[in-house]
C-alpha cells in the first residue's frame, strides 16, 4: 500500500514539474483527469465496500478419510455495485479444531461490476478431524492502490467434518442383550412397544389390536384410527471415550484419535443393529464437564463424532475415565470405556470395576 502511494506521489510531482516548466495546459488537463480518476475509483471503492458479500461453505460437510483427504471450502465473492473492483484481498486460516495453530494462505481476485467469483481452497489431511476454515482481513482496493476498505458482509467461517474409517473387525463379538428397563425419555425417530407414550397415529388396518384404538380421534373423524407407541430410550448402554492422549509427536496423537473413532464407529454400528440405544460420554477438559450425546440412529453418530474432534488434545492419562466414572457408581449400566492401550494408565485402568468393558482401540485395528 506504501508503494503504490509513493509511486503515485512522484507521478504527480513530475506532471507538475512538467505543467510548471512547459509553456501548454496539457499537463494540466492530465493532472485533473488524473485526479479526477483516482477520486471516482476511490468513491467506487468505498460503495463497493458496503454492497460486496462473502459466503464462506465446505464442499462437503462431511466426508469420510480415505475416500477423498482433502477438505475442500469454497469461498464466493459477490460484487452488488455497478464499480469494478480492481482487487479483492483476503487470508484463509485452516484449523485443526484439535491442534494448536494451524496453516494460513494469502489470496486476491478481481471483479466486475455486478459480477461474482468463487474461489476453491483445500488443506490435505490423512487423519479424521473437524476443520475450520477462516476467511479473515478481506478488503478491497482502488485501481490506484491508495486506499482499502473492510469487506464485513457475509459469511466467513465454516466447518467440515472428516470421518474415521470404521474398523473392519468386530468389537462387541456377540450382540448385548436388550435392555427393558424403564425410561423417562422416548425416541422421536423411532416406533416401540411403550404405550406409556405415543409416537404417531393413523389409519386401522387388518390386523392392528384393538387395544391401540384411539376412539376420541376416531370419534371425530368417523374411522379408526390407531395409536403408535414410541420406543423408550434406555441410559443403561453407556460408551466412554477417553479424551487423554499422549504422545512424542503430534501425529501419533491424531493416529490414536483414528483408532479411537474407527472402534467407535463399529461398536455404534453394532450397538444400533442390535437395536440398542446408548448414550456416549467424555470428558472435555476445555469444557470442565463430561460432554454427553444420545445415539438412537446411525444420523446420531455423526454430531457425537464431530464433537469429539472439535476439542484440544489433553495430555492426562485416563482424563475420560477418572472423570465420568463417579457419574456411574452404584448403577447398574453396561459401560463399554474405548481407550488406546499406547496412551493410558495402566493403574487407573485395572482398578475398572467389572460394569466396565474396557476395549483396546490398538488392538481392535491391530487385528484389523
Amino acid at each position: 500500500m506504501i508503494r503504490y502511494r509513493i509511486f503515485y506521489a512522484l507521478i504527480l510531482i513530475m506532471l507538475a514539474v512538467f505543467y510548471i516548466y512547459c509553456d501548454s495546459y496539457v499537463p494540466l488537463l492530465v493532472i485533473i483527469v488524473f485526479i479526477s480518476l483516482t477520486i471516482l475509483s476511490v468513491i467506487g471503492t468505498v460503495i463497493s465496500s458496503k454492497l460486496i458479500t462473502v459466503d464462506t461453505s465446505a464442499s462437503h460437510s462431511v466426508i469420510t478419510r480415505g475416500e477423498n483427504s482433502d477438505a475442500q471450502f469454497r469461498i464466493k465473492i459477490k460484487n452488488k455495485s455497478v464499480f469494478p473492483i480492481s482487487a479483492v484481498i483476503f487470508r484463509v486460516e485452516f484449523d485443526d479444531m484439535q491442534e494448536d495453530g494451524g496453516t494460513q494462505r494469502k489470496l486476491s481476485s478481481t471483479l466486475c461490476a455486478r459480477d461474482s467469483r468463487t474461489i476453491y481452497t483445500m488443506v490435505s489431511t490423512v487423519h479424521c478431524a473437524y476443520i475450520r476454515c477462516r476467511v479473515c482481513d478481506m478488503y478491497i482496493c482502488d485501481a490506484f492502490g491508495l486506499t482499502r476498505q473492510p469487506v464485513k458482509k457475509g459469511v466467513f467461517t465454516s466447518h467440515m467434518t472428516i470421518m474415521p474409517v470404521m474398523a473392519e473387525v468386530s468389537v462387541l463379538g456377540s450382540s448385548p442383550s436388550m435392555n427393558t428397563d424403564d425410561s423417562d425419555r422416548y425416541s422421536d425417530v423411532k416406533k416401540g412397544d411403550d404405550p406409556s407414550q405415543v409416537f404417531d397415529v393413523r389409519e386401522y388396518a387388518d390386523g392392528d389390536d384393538v387395544r391401540r384404538i384411539h376412539w376420541g380421534l376416531s370419534s371425530r373423524h368417523d374411522e379408526l384410527i390407531v395409536k403408535e407407541f414410541s420406543q423408550p430410550i434406555s441410559d443403561s448402554c453407556v460408551v466412554v471415550i477417553e479424551t487423554g492422549i499422549t504422545a512424542e509427536t503430534p501425529e501419533k496423537r491424531k493416529s490414536m484419535t483414528d483408532r479411537l473413532m474407527s472402534v467407535f464407529m463399529k461398536l455404534s454400528d453394532e450397538l444400533i443393529h442390535s437395536e440398542q440405544m446408548f448414550s456416549v460420554y467424555w470428558y472435555s477438559k476445555q469444557g470442565g464437564k463430561n460432554v454427553c450425546f444420545d445415539i438412537v440412529i446411525h444420523d446420531d453418530v455423526f454430531p457425537a463424532v464431530e464433537g469429539y474432534l472439535s476439542m484440544k488434545f489433553s495430555d492426562e492419562l485416563c482424563e475420560s475415565l477418572m472423570h465420568t466414572e463417579p457419574l456411574f457408581d452404584g448403577n447398574d449400566k453396561r459401560i463399554y470405556y474405548i481407550y488406546s492401550s499406547g496412551s493410558c494408565n495402566k493403574e487407573m485402568l485395572s482398578r475398572l470395576s467389572e460394569k466396565y468393558i474396557p476395549i483396546d482401540a490398538d488392538m481392535i485395528i491391530g487385528q484389523a
